[in-house]
């Protein structure tokens, strides 16, 4: 039978959202717009699998006294400086090692390392305060337990092995790796400038920050202290057991929960400039999405998920329970598979899916939205106050609101509905074969609001007037209630 336009937004489909709806399939022939309302959305794409966290290297049980009886061959040269700025004096030249310690006095090293077979520096000295290592070679160190400064600014980098309860490192070259191997690791400042790095944190709550994504990239996993990361960008952030803050002030990182909280915060002010993707753990998650785009995908702890002004973000709920914001036009919003979700559109034309557990929330933005409720009860669904809605009810029973002057759209699905119309010409569609189901609708206005019938023959309906309501049941017994309405003018339904 044939069917006036609909103003639903078809799901292959037109910008504006337009098109009409047909009880047939494409067949080529008909006008672009002249065809079958698509399904549902389909649910995005699993998210990526959890990093494989890099083999962190283990303390040696045994290893030679720093310098004492050190191979000459390994150390270009060796010297140091006292903290009140005395002149460097060499302590190794070539191959003539010498035994350092016991010092008297707080003392800065500088290592120049020359060959690949670089040694192991046990930092042993009572007055150690600094190492500065700007060697060709890779160098591997153990620290001291008192606090202590490391600097490397050589090609060949260093692996770090920190037992200092306080202590910070620079890195401004080479492959640097920083392993928080001790419980009693304190608080450390780590500021990674250059190189590529890779920061295993412990129990303290440390302070890390990496430079511009041209810099480096580095990869950062958090222990059980309260961790605080300021990212460049590029980075894969790993978060841990304790309440951690990643602030990203540039673009493409990768985030993934921990058990412990994460606060994610995109910081830059930059529009469009950064495409950030998080993975949330099974800890509480907040992730702010700033001036960018952003791809957030939830874990079993749920959270809060802010998309960025720049639209085009994509937030999936998984087993806890999430709030969605979106932030602009293009976002997608899919609700977990348990429920108990709020989803809330933003400005611009936005997907949103309700999870299949029901108990959802979901509220209309400013733009040609699609809202997809997918299953489960008492899901409720509020439309923006302006923009044309779309609207899929779902197989539960769920309460629809319509806002504005707005035309919005309502599929039936079989569900035990109440939907409240708005104040514009609503067009309310009916497919066949939705199995019973029973629409209540109240405030319909018969001069402007509209009954469309998808896929039934003609005269497949029986109408009648009950108690100053009309009753409308189809041929699949689907059964429409219009509350207040006693009369259908012609035209009304088709």
């Amino acid at each position: 039978m044939a069917h006036e336009d609909s103003g639903y937004g078809n799901a292959g489909g037109d910008p504006d959202q337009q098109g009409d709806l047909h009880g047939q399939a494409p067949n080529g022939n008909e006008d672009p717009d002249d065809r079958m309302m698509g399904p549902p959305p389909p649910p995005p794409p699993p998210p990526p699998p959890p990093p494989v966290s890099p083999t962190v290297p283990s303390i040696p049980s045994a290893f030679t006294s720093f310098v004492d009886g050190l191979p000459g061959g390994f150390v270009q040269a060796m010297m140091a400086t006292t903290v009140n700025g005395m002149p460097w004096t060499p302590l190794v030249v070539s191959a003539a090692p010498y035994d350092i310690y016991p010092l008297s006095q707080p003392t800065l090293l500088f290592a120049d390392i020359a060959t690949a077979n670089a040694p192991l520096m046990d930092l042993t000295g009572d007055n150690l305060v600094g190492l500065i290592s700007d060697g060709t070679a890779p160098l591997t160190v153990v620290d001291t337990a008192k606090p202590f400064q490391y600097i490397a600014t050589g090609d060949g980098g260093m692996t770090l092995f920190a037992q200092s309860a306080n202590g910070a490192f620079v890195a401004e070259g080479g492959t640097n790796i920083v392993v928080g191997g001790q419980a009693h690791m304190g608080t450390w400042t780590f500021d990674l400038e250059g190189g590529t790095n890779q920061v295993w944190t412990n129990a303290g709550n440390d302070v890390i920050t990496t430079a511009a994504a041209a810099a480096g990239q580095d990869t950062i996993g958090l222990g059980s202290g309260n961790d605080f990361v300021s990212s460049g960008g590029r980075d894969m952030i790993i978060g841990g057991s304790g309440n951690d803050t990643v602030d990203a002030t540039g673009s493409n990182d990768t985030v993934f929960g921990g058990s412990g909280s994460l606060t994610f915060i995109n910081a830059s002010t930059v529009a469009g400039a950064q495409d950030n993707t998080i993975v949330a753990g099974s800890g509480m998650m907040t992730v702010e999405g700033g001036a960018g785009s952003i791809t957030v995908w939830g874990g079993t702890g749920g959270g809060t998920f802010f998309g960025g002004s720049a639209g085009n973000n994509l937030l999936v709920g998984n087993s806890g329970p999430v709030t969605l914001v979106g932030g602009g036009s293009g976002d997608q919003l899919y609700g977990g598979a348990k429920g108990g979700d709020v989803l809330v559109a933003s400005t611009g034309n936005e997907t949103l899916l309700g999870g299949a557990g029901g108990n959802n929330t979901i509220w209309g933005g400013t733009g040609n939205d699609l809202i997809v409720l997918t299953g489960g009860n008492n899901n409720t669904v509020v439309g923006g106050a302006s923009g044309n809605q779309t609207i899929w009810a779902g197989s539960g029973g769920d309460v629809i609101t319509l806002n504005g002057a707005n035309t919005d759209v309502i599929a039936g699905a079989g569900g035990m509905d109440t939907i409240n119309a708005g104040t514009g010409a609503d067009d309310f569609l009916f497919i066949n074969g939705q199995a019973g189901g029973v629409s209540i609708i109240n405030g319909f206005n018969p001069t402007n609001d509209h009954i469309d019938l998808v896929n039934y023959a003609a005269n497949s309906y029986t109408v009648a007037s009950v108690a100053g309501s009309t009753s409308i049941t189809l041929s699949d017994h689907t059964q429409i209630v219009l509350n207040g309405v006693s009369h259908l003018p012609s035209g009304a339904i088709t």
